[in-house]
């Protein structure tokens, strides 16, 4: 947990040693090996009274779920559960409010069933669109206003971990809050995800700071969004780049009606309508998939009427070989 540009970490990092050391200190344990690293670390599970210690760590909020490897996604899930046990308390790390990622991607969708007007404020590719929300518009001015007065202050500390919080300069001249998503090998550069809008930049590291204590509480107002039954086209592909294109030029900047089906640990999965809603064939999903830009996903749960409309016109793409399926650009198990 410990991260030398976050004071607060550092300070539940010392809590979770002592807290470890209190309850396993000199006493009789059970380890389990999983894994060893190269370097000679030994991965495991440490079991005190057959129980496992993460569970206890969780619990009292000193510790969080992450899976970044095949050994600790086996217990993923599991350890997910317990972590809701400090969250639903809002004690230790979640009562501080100080961010907490994860690299673990979920295929475990949850109907969700929500209809509202959204500003789009990056778009990626079909899988990957960030919005923002009306009724946060006065968090985000409060952000904002807050940054516009930031002059200077403890710049960040390199090497810095990936999902590090931090306040940057962007291309306008202006101060965001951000995320380190990649420090440059010569550590002069940092790629930079703002959080609040969901765009990139590489940044010069003199224009990098830590973030106030004031704006690691506020949650990050960019929300991550994907268009609701399609997939994208293979990244690096012609069809992929076509695609990424045309959600930029139908969604970037705009403001659209969203109608949320389903949601997994990372993403809302939405209709997008730039005009009063009919019927999901006047949606941009229907219009991205008609034009070989997008592939219906398989298991996603979907009325059989909207499912049926884009098949049909994903079956129309496909044999007229449009977009992606020009040169197959989408992940499939036959060739057409």
């Amino acid at each position: 947990m410990a991260d030398k540009n976050i004071p607060q970490y550092e300070q539940f990092a010392k809590q979770a040693v002592n807290y470890s050391k209190e309850h396993i200190f000199q006493r009789d344990v059970e380890i389990t090996p999983i894994s060893v690293s190269n370097k000679g670390a030994i991965q495991g599970v440490i079991y005190v009274n057959k129980k496992n210690f993460a569970h206890n760590l969780l619990e009292v909020g000193l510790a969080y779920a992450e899976a970044l490897g095949k050994a600790e996604q086996v217990f993923y899930s599991e350890y997910k559960q317990h972590e809701k046990t400090a969250q639903t308390k809002n004690i230790g790390i979640w009562k501080a409010g100080i961010p907490i990622g994860s690299s673990s991607k979920s295929n475990s969708y949850k109907p969700i069933k929500d209809v509202r007007n959204v500003i789009v404020s990056e778009a990626y590719d079909p899988e990957k669109i960030y919005c923002q929300f009306p009724e946060e518009s006065s968090t985000l001015s409060k952000v904002e206003k807050e940054l516009s007065a930031f002059k200077s202050g403890e710049k960040i500390e390199l090497p810095a971990k990936k999902g590090t919080p931090c306040v940057a300069k962007f291309t306008d001249g202006n101060w965001y809050r951000g995320v380190i998503e990649k420090v440059a090998g010569n550590e002069k550069t940092c790629t930079v995800k703002y959080i609040d809008y969901g765009n990139t930049d590489d940044v010069p590291t003199d224009f990098i700071y830590k973030a106030p204590p004031s704006l690691l509480t506020i949650k990050p107002l960019a929300h991550k969004c994907a268009l609701a039954f399609v997939s994208s086209p293979l990244e690096g592909t012609n069809g992929y780049f076509e695609a990424s294109d045309r959600v930029k030029e139908l969604l970037f900047d705009k403001k659209i009606s969203a109608h949320f089906f389903y949601e997994d640990a990372t993403t809302k999965y939405f209709v997008a309508y730039d005009k009063k809603a009919t019927g999901i064939k006047d949606s941009i999903n229907y219009k991205i998939v008609a034009e070989g830009l997008g592939k219906v996903e398989d298991g996603i749960p979907t009325s059989a009427d909207d499912l049926a409309y884009l098949r049909e016109v994903e079956d129309d793409a496909r044999s007229n070989r449009t977009g992606g399926w020009a040169n197959n650009d989408f992940q499939e198990e036959e060739d057409y």
